[in-house]
């Protein structure tokens, strides 16, 4: 798994972006709230710093029982305490020890059996302590008993008991400061393997300065400052660039060296030297240079002026940089110098101080007045007739003054180069199962996998790797063997004695499932160890088939029976009418005592582990009840809430005491007599807002009063600390513009068919809430249903609440408002979907009409013969019938995981589908102006129509397996693209007729059948099956309440389908009913723009009426202009008048030819005009009243 846009480093979050990594700035500490077993346990971190000392880690108390990790002038250190003298483990102070180089270390810290092991590394324990000549990276402590506490009734201390947490960056001082802090970073920090996550460090407990994150060890090289032949190496605090010649150079790397000043010189005599006298250089000036030396304690070079009381001298003192100016020094912060690697040293003199730069990274200061003084010399080494001699071993190269390189003036016993010895190309230098490691003038032996000490022995024949008789073997893994260890011993080397697993005495069954035997008053204790059987005991006074009678045991007072059955055998013990002397004494005290005085007695009677039942539960719910109904009646002054917080505690801890071991006849009741105290704490802090919120937690409950201060989602701890056991049910809880939130979980259900705890939430929002349970793992084959508990009796409705998220192990489900909720879950016997209860009576009743007005729009369809769109509506209208049944059901059927990608198919063709009919309309509208075919072609509708659905929907099946419709999903985009390009398409088509409708050559027909009108209707119709599918599958999005979304989804679908009615009743466009097939001159004429007002109801797809005995196309007719035929002529066949005419079909093909004028205008040929004929021109060619402008024809027709 991969977690993205995560908002960590990658070096300081892992791939489920948890945050591993903090830094710290020796001025704070963190508490994190994890104990430490008292008998073993195993802790491991990693840490990267260049400080000496310091407290990593802490728990308990300096005065008793503790433990602390700390580093110690450069080494791990760990003390210890069981409550008596503590224990003091350190490791050896070498080079490879130490953790101040500013790189990762991983520190493990084991603890077993009174022994505390300490491990640096990548290292063997048992190795490290036992193997001679084997690196010392573990140390090991052990507290010793006396003699006398071998005896376990004599108190010793034999365990580790802190329970204040682990604090990490120092130790906690009773002032509230921190004492020996610790500065640097810690990640990885894992206790017994499971990781510490800091993501939500704000929560946690901090004291002082704790950062998120390593700032210091973050990857400096991805800033990209280095050039592009320079090798970029990160480090403490910053990085290098380091080329083949310079440790750490700026800009891109020469290939050679500059000048032969800047190459390196070796002094590996006791009396080498070099001498530098630079000419006329005073103060301010900036000497630069490089070293490279394996020593630890050595002085490096010096700087003397001519004045001699001032000089300049730098030195390595046990691996650290020490700067001297004059009589004053100071150590450079920086990490241990490593041996054998250059390191670039830059210092620039000025009048009041001087600065030191190593490696480009690292400063230090010195005060120090260089007014008007000038440099005599540098040197290194043995130098003669100098200040400060001393002995350099090691390399020095590119001396330069103010990037000036410097000849060497004098030197003695120097070789040019830096070239030493190779150590491991000596023959026998290593054992032989060892491999040699070149550290520049020394050398390493380091033993293969499976050999260890300093002759690389077998690690098997090391005495004692193998504990307690066990048996080595070598292998292949890291360690290079492992110890199969002998029965009642484990560990990595069979050193600890294992956990004794067996059933005691008086208990039956195998470990670690043991059961309490329950026998008769005279049997012995053990029983059948396999099943916990007893047999009656042979007795003359009694007889199979007899209920034995006793008084009840203990102090409680009352009678226990027992039967005996048939077969012989004890049943369970009946103690229902047992009662304990607090419950008995309780019974008397009812209308005595105060509400605080009841409680006191009841929550002594009920805290412990002994369950609360028979006679004792009884009392205890009636205590309680009594309790309850005498708060409720007080008002909000008088409440005991206000007045002692013990006493909402102890009402809380006690009525989930009680109501885990209530009977599920009396468990609602109780439950909603709780919420109800609930409601009116809630009330008074909304009324009181200056209270401070608490919680109130146990095995059994949760109680608490937040302020929604930091976050919308509860339960959060910024108010308070988390108390609650770790097992304890994981519930969240969405709100939404809320300040204040009561809210109570009940962990142990005991009301039927309950399934998941009681939540109860009261809130100052108007907003749903949203609850999250977490399933068992029987639930993900069952039916989950969110309920909600009726506000006036004691019982469960699904009203107002609804399932709107589910997978195998979480339910969320919507509520309207606060109140108590649950998650009923019921066997599902093999079933795909169920319809969800939770309706009202409007929602079908506006559906049912929906659906009637759609199928009398399919008969209207029908019963328009004729008309050439027909198909296309009907196609439209079955569709969008599917699509609206489809949506009304989407919301109400709880669909099984399995068959989510069925119904996502289903759903995927029933939305399209729609939209293309819709898209199949506008090019219908399209070819009739471009081609004048008034006919639909039924290949393309079923290719469209059908098809293209079709596979959309195989799509949605193959890809969206989920049943959830959020833009992360498949479902949404196989939903929404296909759709937004039918729309698109339509469009297109759409405002491409519109544009040639617009054509004044075309105003004749645009005006006689409408089409505007039609594209308007169409634009509508688009419009409105989009509004109704949004609003349908998507309305689960938006924060609204069910009931409203599903409200606005019933009246879209009516608004949508009365639409349609009307659009199938009145099909614009139709041929004007005033408007004859016979020549205009033998009928009354009419203007145009009386045709064109005249208010009809009409679209493009008319319907042929063989009454009429003519042609009427529901478009363009073929004759691109208006002509007066004989009625014969007009049932001509349109193929013969395409022959007739082949300009007909090319009036708006190629697109081209949308708005231009055609083709040109030839004189004496009608079928060339580029305009339709008007009113004038028919009556000039039937009276031949041809003017000078009129140049056509001389004929009233245009065939002979």
């Amino acid at each position: 798994m991969e977690c993205r846009h995560c908002g960590y480093a990658a070096a300081d979050a892992d791939e489920r972006c948890r945050l591993r990594s903090l830094g710290f700035e020796g001025r704070g500490l963190l508490n994190i709230n994890k104990a430490l077993s008292r008998l073993e346990w195993e802790l491991s971190f990693r840490l990267a710093t260049i400080s000496h000392d310091g407290v990593l880690l802490f728990s308990g108390d300096r005065s008793s029982d503790f433990v602390e990790i700390s580093i110690h002038d450069r080494v791990l250190q760990a003390e210890f305490s069981l409550g008596g003298k503590p224990k003091l483990v350190r490791m050896e102070n070498e080079r490879k020890n130490r953790v101040n180089d500013g790189e990762w270390h991983t520190v493990q810290v084991l603890f077993y059996d009174r022994h505390l092991t300490v491990v640096l590394d990548e290292c063997d324990p048992f190795v490290a302590l036992h193997a001679h000549g084997s690196a010392p990276c573990a140390a090991q402590a052990r507290i010793d008993l006396p003699a006398k506490c071998v005896d376990p009734s004599v108190p010793c201390f034999r365990f580790l008991d802190v329970y204040n947490g682990i604090f990490l960056g120092g130790r906690p001082a009773l002032s509230g400061k921190v004492e020996q802090g610790y500065s640097g970073c810690l990640a990885n920090l894992t206790l017994s393997g499971e990781l510490v996550d800091f993501s939500s460090l704000e929560d946690m407990d901090v004291r002082g300065t704790v950062h998120q994150g390593c700032k210091h060890r973050k990857d400096f090289c991805a800033e990209g400052t280095c050039g592009a032949n320079a090798k970029c190496v990160n480090r403490w605090n910053g990085a290098n660039c380091r080329c083949p010649h310079s440790s750490h150079h700026k800009g891109a790397c020469s290939a050679d060296l500059s000048t032969p000043n800047s190459r390196p010189l070796t002094l590996s005599d006791d009396e080498s030297f070099i001498i530098y006298r630079p000419e006329e250089v005073s103060v301010p000036f900036t000497l630069s240079f490089e070293f490279r030396t394996s020593r630890m304690d050595t002085q490096i070079i010096v700087v003397e002026f001519e004045k001699r009381s001032t000089f300049y001298r730098i030195e390595l003192d046990d691996s650290l940089l020490r700067v001297w100016l004059g009589q004053t020094s100071v150590l450079v912060d920086a990490p241990e110098m490593h041996p054998g690697h250059w390191t670039r040293v830059e210092v620039e003199f000025k009048e009041e101080e001087v600065k030191t730069v190593v490696d480009g990274i690292y400063e230090a200061i010195s005060k120090h007045s260089m007014f008007d003084v000038s440099l005599d010399q540098i040197y290194t080494g043995l130098a003669p007739s100098t200040g400060h001699p001393s002995r350099f071993e090691g390399c020095l190269r590119d001396l330069a003054i103010n990037s000036e390189p410097q000849p060497v003036a004098e030197k003695g016993k120097v070789r040019q180069g830096c070239i030493v010895p190779n150590r491991c190309s000596v023959d026998g230098v290593c054992p032989r199962e060892s491999s040699c490691q070149r550290e520049w003038n020394r050398h390493t032996c380091r033993c293969h996998r499976g050999f260890a000490g300093d002759t690389c022995l077998p690690v098997c024949s090391l005495p004692g790797i193998c504990a307690s008789n066990g048996f080595c073997m070598t292998t292949n893994n890291t360690r290079g063997y492992d110890c199969q260890c002998q029965p009642g011993f484990v560990g990595v080397n069979c050193e600890r004695s294992a956990a004794v697993q067996a059933c005691l005495s008086g208990y039956w069954g195998k470990f670690p499932h043991c059961k309490k035997c329950v026998c008769a008053e005279g049997f012995e204790a053990q029983c059948d160890k396999e099943n916990g059987e007893c047999k009656c005991p042979v007795s003359e006074t009694r007889f199979w088939r007899v209920t034995a009678r006793q008084s009840c045991p203990s102090t409680q007072s009352g009678l226990a029976t027992r039967a005996c059955d048939s077969e012989g055998r004890w049943q369970e013990v009946n103690t229902f009418n047992c009662t304990r002397p607090e419950y008995a004494v309780m019974v008397s005290k009812y209308d005595v005592l105060s509400s605080v005085e009841l409680l006191a007695m009841l929550h002594n009677a009920t805290r412990g582990s002994d369950a609360v039942e028979g006679r004792n539960l009884d009392i205890a719910r009636t205590a309680l009840e009594r309790i309850l109904d005498a708060e409720l009646k007080l008002n909000e002054l008088e409440q005991n809430h206000l007045k002692d917080a013990w006493f909402t505690e102890s009402l809380a801890v006690t009525a989930g005491k009680i109501s885990a071991h209530e009977q599920p006849e009396n468990y609602v009741e109780l439950v909603r007599k709780l919420a109800e105290y609930g409601r009116a704490v809630f009330r008074t802090h909304e009324q009181m807002p200056y209270l401070q919120p608490f919680q109130f937690a146990s095995e059994h409950i949760v109680f608490s009063m937040d302020a929604l201060d930091f976050s919308n989602t509860v339960p959060k701890y910024n108010n308070f600390i988390d108390h609650r056991p770790s097992d304890f049910p994981r519930i969240l809880i969405h709100l939404e513009n809320a300040t204040r939130v009561f809210y109570s979980i009940l962990a142990h259900p005991r009301c039927l068919h309950c399934d998941t705890p009681i939540v109860t939430v009261f809130s100052n929002t108007n907003q749903p809430i949203r609850i999250e349970f977490e399933l068992d793992e029987s639930t993900g084959w069952r039916y989950p249903e969110c309920v909600a508990l009726h506000s006036s009796h004691s019982s469960w409705t699904t009203r107002q609440a609804q399932l709107i998220a589910l997978n195998l192990s979480h339910a969320m489900c919507e509520f309207e408002s606060g109140g108590v909720y649950t998650v009923f879950a019921k066997q599902d016997s093999g079933s795909y979907l169920r319809l969800s209860h939770s309706t009202t009576a409007v929602s079908p009743v506006l559906a049912g009409t929906a659906l009637m007005l759609c199928l009398i729009s399919i008969v209207l369809t029908l019963a328009r013969r004729g008309a050439g769109a027909r198909l296309i509506r009907l196609g439209f209208v079955v569709t969008f019938i599917l699509n609206a049944l489809n949506l009304y059901f989407l919301n109400k059927v709880a669909v099984n995981q399995a068959f989510c990608p069925v119904r996502n198919a289903v759903l995927s063709f029933t939305s399209l589908a729609p939209f293309a009919w819709l898209f199949l309309y506008s090019l219908h509208l399209y070819r009739m102006l471009a081609e004048g075919r008034s006919k639909s072609n039924s290949l393309l509708c079923f290719l469209l129509g059908v098809l293209i659905p079709a596979l959309l929907g195989c799509v949605s099946f193959l890809l969206a397996t989920q049943c959830s419709v959020a833009p992360n999903d498949w479902l949404f985009w196989t939903l929404v693209v296909p759709i937004a390009l039918m729309l698109l398409l339509s469009f297109y088509a759409s405002t491409t007729s519109f544009l040639v409708s617009t054509n004044k050559q075309f105003d004749v027909i645009v005006v006689k059948f409408h089409l505007r009108r039609a594209l308007c209707q169409h634009f509508l119709l688009c419009s409105l099956t989009l509004l109704h599918t949004t609003v349908a599958l998507f309305s689960s999005l938006f924060n609204m309440s069910s009931p409203l979304k599903e409200l606005i989804n019933n009246i879209t679908l009516v608004v949508a389908a009365l639409y349609i009615l009307i659009w199938s009743m009145c099909p614009g466009g139709k041929d004007s009913p005033n408007t004859t097939a016979t020549m205009w001159l033998d009928a009354p004429q009419k203007s145009v723009i009386a045709e064109s007002t005249a208010l009809r109801c009409e679209s493009p797809d008319v319907e042929d009426e063989s009454k009429h005995e003519n042609w009427a196309p529901e478009a363009i007719p073929c004759d691109p202009f208006l002509t007066s035929t004989p009625i014969k002529d007009q049932r001509t066949d349109s193929r013969e008048r395409e022959r007739e005419n082949p300009l007909a079909s090319a009036i708006l093909s190629p697109a081209d030819k949308i708005l231009s004028d055609g083709l040109g205008h030839v004189y004496g040929n009608m079928g060339t005009l580029t305009r339709f004929r008007t009113d004038e021109d028919d009556a000039d060619d039937a009276y031949y009243t041809y003017t000078a402008s009129r140049r056509y024809k001389q004929s009233t027709f245009n065939r002979t």
